[in-house]
């Protein structure tokens, strides 16, 4: 199991990954896999665990993409609410939608919309402040659940470096007692020589003349007190 990006690689992870992945309707199967593949490459996840944690991982941060989109869309929508005479109802007028189209362009040359905005004395800046004014509380409850993605990403970025670094330590073990092994079978221990070990020579053995020449010193010396 590798991250490379060869077709066998892309097909394990695939493998992995399963065919239901958690998209909802609109966004794009492609843009998702990549992010995931390019989560995989940058963690360099090989391991199915380890791809798994990273999945994980790219979804948390997909959901939090997901929520940033959605503040932006609640504050378009609200802004085209704000500048237009009526509020929206359950569709969009012609000329709503065209504004909504302008905002999420950022074009605030439209014709409709700088209409709209000179006929109640709105700017860029009081217009998004006054959407943001009035969504105060729901975009706090988004940041909320961005906050909540953070943890959790937080928490899966730990569990996934304590993977990786109990993987490392085994094989900086596994290379150390090569290294061991190798160093003790290089070591060779010369065999000891007697002349280079005096003192594991044995004793030597007293002479004959010392014997017969201590054997009869005493008597001799005896014999001469006795004369005296």
């Amino acid at each position: 199991m590798t991250s490379d990006s060869s077709g066998e690689g892309r097909a394990s992870i695939a493998q992995i990954l399963g065919a239901d992945l958690p998209l909802l309707p609109g966004e794009s199967r492609e843009e998702y896999l990549q992010g995931v593949h390019a989560t995989i490459d940058e963690l360099q996840a090989r391991t199915p665990l380890q791809v798994y944690l990273a999945q994980k991982i790219f979804d948390c941060l997909w959901w939090i993409k997901r929520y940033e989109r959605r503040k932006v869309t609640m504050l378009i929508v609200e802004m085209a609410k704000r500048v237009t005479e009526y509020h929206m109802g359950d569709g969009l007028s012609g000329a709503q939608a065209r504004i909504v189209v302008a905002l999420q362009n950022n074009d605030w040359q439209d014709k409709v919309l700088r209409s709209h905005m000179e006929a109640r004395y709105h700017t860029p800046e009081t217009l998004m402040g006054e959407a943001a004014a009035r969504l105060a509380s729901e975009l706090v409850q988004v940041d909320q659940q961005i906050s909540l993605r953070v943890k959790t990403l937080a928490g899966l970025q730990s569990s996934y470096e304590a993977l990786v670094n109990r993987v490392i330590h085994a094989e900086r073990l596994r290379l150390q007692t090569q290294l061991l092994r190798r160093d003790l079978a290089s070591i060779d221990v010369p065999p000891l020589e007697a002349s280079s070990q005096p003192h594991l020579q044995a004793p030597a053995e007293p002479s004959l003349a010392g014997n017969v020449s201590s054997s009869h010193g005493p008597s001799r010396l005896s014999a001469k007190a006795r004369s005296q």
